[in-house]
């Protein structure tokens, strides 16, 4: 049976801090992802410590003082929660 979603892992450094992530994302962006993307389950670890967790809604919200976790969803958002937009090649 084919998956409706995509689970990754991925890893990051932010001014000195270890990020890894853990996500779920659909093919096309979703009413239930973060801020409407393809996201709708995430895990941010910041040197090992959980620093953010969403599924389908946050259950644990990010500090609003933790400025480099808000980069990395940043950074994790832009890189993986937009729908890859299909460019139409002009016939020459």
């Amino acid at each position: 049976m084919k998956s409706f979603y995509q689970e990754e892992q991925g890893k990051a450094t932010i001014n000195g801090h270890k990020f890894e992530w853990k996500m779920k994302r659909t093919k096309g962006e979703s009413a239930f992802g973060i801020k409407a993307s393809r996201i709708f389950g995430l895990e941010i670890k910041k040197d090992g410590f959980i620093t953010g967790v969403y599924d389908r809604g946050w259950s644990v919200r990010i500090r609003d003082d933790d400025a480099d976790t808000k980069l990395c969803l940043d950074h994790i958002l832009n890189t993986y929660g937009k729908e890859k937009k299909k460019v139409k090649k002009d016939a020459d």
